[in-house]
């Protein structure tokens, strides 16, 4: 009866780190679509398989997301704001080809080369 009990513990063990390493993996594939926060490991360590699948079914957020912003860091944000590459009044210059671009613009007309 005690080797039982022994295989019972030893197998709850199992589980429970393949379970925590599928929280681990789903975790991650919230963050590719752009939610962060432990609550996500929670869920799927809690609700299992109903958590597995809310965290594949989650819509992509990862493109312009209010979420992201709070990621920025206050001197990435300083760099972003004082960033030699913009022109007060016309623009920002391309670093590829030069070209003045509007601020709306993303890419550089020319050359297509991102801000």
């Amino acid at each position: 009866m005690k080797n039982i009990e022994w295989l019972y513990g030893i197998a709850l063990i199992i589980v429970l780190i393949i379970q925590i390493v599928f929280c681990f993996a789903f975790k991650r594939c919230a963050e590719g679509k752009g939610y962060y926060g432990a609550k996500y490991f929670w869920l799927c360590f809690f609700f299992g398989i109903y958590g597995f699948l809310y965290i594949a079914a989650l819509p992509d957020n990862s493109s312009g997301n209010y979420q992201n912003y709070h990621r920025i860091s206050s001197s990435k944000l300083e760099t972003m704001v004082n960033d030699d590459n913009t022109s007060k009044n016309n623009g920002w210059r391309c670093k590829k080809c030069g070209k003045i671009n509007s601020f709306s613009s993303v890419c550089c007309k020319d050359c297509g080369e991102y801000k």
